[in-house]
């Protein structure tokens, strides 16, 4: 599926002849293609090293939230991986009070559905529980955690036992990064917790 919007639909005319001319050739000229989940798989070889995603933002706590997020990210390395949890924050996981989740081709309305819905129905998430459920939901057996600390090796043997590997990266690998969270949120009873 692909959308086509004119770039003339953008502009603000004003109500004269020459800038409705100017506004009408544009719009013949320029079209801009969007794709409503993500980056098609044949555009993705020359963008190595860049991440295009959706996912939600998980904030642990009293009041947590699940708040949708699409993430646009320059990584270092020449992996682009599909699944990316990224903390900019904490210096170790008893600190962590937001979890950006993110996976690669998918849209918010589609992470909310196969992942945020899960999460949900689970409850209260240990780390491993998150990492777990986004790889089972996702079909990915390769995670990639960007942050200040490194999972404790009880964790990463454990999600190995399930099929499941976590790469540890320092949240400096993340050289540029957009973040586009929802103003909108599901309330998440229960949240995340340490270990």
């Amino acid at each position: 599926m692909r959308w086509e919007v004119s770039v003339g639909e953008w502009l603000h005319p004003a109500d004269t002849i020459a800038s409705k001319a100017v506004n009408a050739a544009i719009f013949l000229i320029r079209r801009v293609e969007c794709h409503p989940v993500g980056t098609p798989e044949p555009h993705t070889a020359a963008m190595e090293g860049y991440f295009i995603g959706s996912g939600a933002i998980l904030q642990a706590g009293e009041h947590s939230k699940i708040i949708g997020a699409t993430l646009h990210a320059q990584l270092s390395g020449d992996d682009t991986p599909e699944v990316i949890l990224v903390d900019f924050e904490a210096a170790s996981l008893n600190e962590v009070r937001q979890l950006l989740t993110v996976a690669s081709g998918y849209s918010i309305a589609a992470f909310e559905a196969a992942i945020a819905s899960r999460l949900m129905d689970q409850g209260e998430c240990a780390f491993a529980d998150v990492v777990r459920i986004i790889a089972e939901a996702t079909g990915a057996s390769d995670v990639h955690l960007y942050a200040r600390w490194s999972p404790p090796e009880e964790i990463t043997d454990a999600l190995q036992a399930a099929g499941i590997t976590l790469h540890a990266h320092p949240v400096e690998a993340v050289s540029r990064a957009a973040l586009i969270a929802r103003h909108r949120y599901t309330a998440w009873q229960g949240g995340l917790k340490a270990a």
